[in-house]
């Protein structure tokens, strides 16, 4: 993985993990459950839908509130792979 890479090649101790939701389990339930022991945690974003974003940014609040300092990550499209300074 590239952040377990990028991790080690920057010294920094941490573990990371893919988790792929069951189909009977709801996201938060799901992140909740596997996050609570993390020091950080890091979220994959997508863009709301137009008219959308006020609805969407609820239920980011509502899914990071009880987990521990999460950072959210946006694709950087053709930018992947590449540090941007």
């Amino acid at each position: 993985m590239a952040l377990a890479a990028l991790s080690e090649s920057v010294r920094i101790q941490a573990a990371s993990a893919v988790v792929v939701k069951p189909d009977d389990r709801s996201v938060f339930d799901v992140m909740h459950e596997t996050n609570r022991d993390a020091d950080v945690v890091f979220a994959g974003l997508m863009l709301p839908e137009p008219g959308q974003e006020d609805d969407y940014a609820a239920r980011l609040e509502e899914m990071v509130a009880p987990l521990p300092t999460t950072v959210l990550v946006l694709n950087s499209g053709p930018f992947r792979g590449r540090l941007l300074t």
